[in-house]
């Protein structure tokens, strides 16, 4: 009995948080930049500017404040740079609810391992915030620039992320612990998301842009980073990044334009679709990869002259979207073989997991064989549905018909 109450006391004694601190006293991170200048990092820190205790107006002084506080230093180190953050700051860093890093050209071009350590090593950090590139400017402007529709830019940026990997698929939202995985997978490369920083950046720092109906300055995603290993080669523009979605099967929703006359576009909107990836190996002992896409599409707009109330200006259509969807997937194969040498979109992962004998026989030579590869591309796409008109603006033959 008396073993069970010196237990029970201790159990009583060691509950709660040892490393427990207070809200109050801590400065929340809500992005970071990584940049690599004259051998230092320079590290930027996007704060959350909580509101100043002891104000008697309340919300009339917190919003007279901007809504984050951008501190950047440099260090050795990446850690020893965010410690250096505290000769100015009037609270310790807190790193718990980081929710994108950003990272600029020459980081991403020297090799992001040289910054992982730290962030995968640190207790605090959960591994899945986001991590993209900026190209044109430093990391640090990434985090100076106000928002506008959301509180805080960090998460605004996170929202344009989403919604653009979601509605257009130019951009795939990639989290640190992803990445990391990528790097260290067999027979794969990894992508991250870049965006330009346009506009005037220093009037995009300026509380008085955020009152402005058009921004000052803003950040745009414009397509996926190559990697080989963990170093970047270079850049997708975004039709070869949605075709890169469209072959790992990341696009949720997209529209695909293509030419349906000599001057005019028409456009398609995939609303559901499946990719089919395989690798064979042929008699000459080479692989050779059969992607097939399938799915639904609606007839968005069409500014041609084409009769959509027959089968075959239907059909007609139809053939147009999926030739192009062929065309863009084609361009962005043959950029990433001869270009850039970097199987992004997992051929030899294929054969890592479905032909592991043919895969420890050739994965040292693995470069060579995809800078080579054959493939083959169809695009099986159906138009299920035409919009509220049958027919096209131009190529109406008769009455024209609304679908009610």
């Amino acid at each position: 009995m008396t073993k069970k109450m010196i237990i029970l006391l201790n159990l009583i004694l060691l509950t709660g948080c040892w490393n427990y601190r207070e809200l109050n006293d801590l400065a929340i991170v809500s992005a970071l930049s990584i940049e690599i200048v004259e051998d230092e990092f320079l590290i930027g820190a996007q704060i959350m500017n909580a509101q100043k205790s002891g104000t008697s107006n309340g919300s009339a002084e917190a919003s007279s404040n901007t809504p984050v506080i951008v501190y950047k230093f440099k260090g050795k180190s990446i850690h020893e740079a965010l410690r250096k953050m505290t000769t100015e700051s009037p609270k310790n860093l807190y790193l718990g609810h980081i929710s994108m890093i950003m990272i600029d050209d020459k980081v991403a071009k020297e090799g992001f391992k040289d910054v992982a350590d730290f962030l995968i090593r640190d207790h605090e950090t959960r591994k899945q915030f986001k991590v993209m590139i900026i190209r044109n400017k430093s990391a640090n402007q990434g985090l100076t620039i106000l928002s506008h529709l959301e509180a805080l830019p960090s998460q605004e940026n996170l929202d344009i992320l989403n919604t653009a990997s979601n509605y257009y698929g130019n951009v795939t939202s990639v989290s640190f612990d992803e990445f990391l995985s990528f790097i260290y997978a067999e027979g794969v490369e990894p992508v991250m998301p870049y965006a330009d920083l346009e506009g005037d950046i220093d009037e995009g720092m300026k509380k008085e842009s955020t009152e402005q109906t058009v921004p000052k300055s803003f950040l745009r995603f414009k397509g996926l980073g190559v990697f080989k290993q963990d170093k970047l080669v270079g850049y997708f523009n975004d039709l070869e990044s949605l075709a890169y979605n469209l072959i790992v099967g990341n696009v949720k929703s997209t529209i695909i334009p293509f030419k349906c006359d000599t001057e005019s576009y028409a456009s398609i909107e995939i609303v559901r679709y499946e990719p089919n990836l395989k690798v064979e190996i042929k008699n000459n002992n080479k692989p050779f990869v059969k992607i097939n896409i399938t799915g639904d599409t609606h007839q968005s707009e069409i500014n041609c002259d084409i009769d959509m109330e027959s089968l075959e200006g239907r059909n007609k259509i139809s053939k147009l979207a999926n030739d192009e969807v062929e065309k863009i997937i084609r361009s962005a194969i043959e950029i990433a073989k001869e270009k850039y040498t970097s199987d992004i979109f997992g051929f030899g992962r294929y054969l890592y997991r479905y032909n592991y004998k043919y895969w420890e026989e050739n994965k040292e030579n693995w470069d060579q064989l995809f800078k080579n590869i054959d493939y083959e591309v169809n695009s099986n796409l159906t138009l299920v549905k035409k919009g509220s008109t049958l027919n096209s603006v131009k190529g109406a033959t008769k009455k024209w018909k609304m679908i009610k």
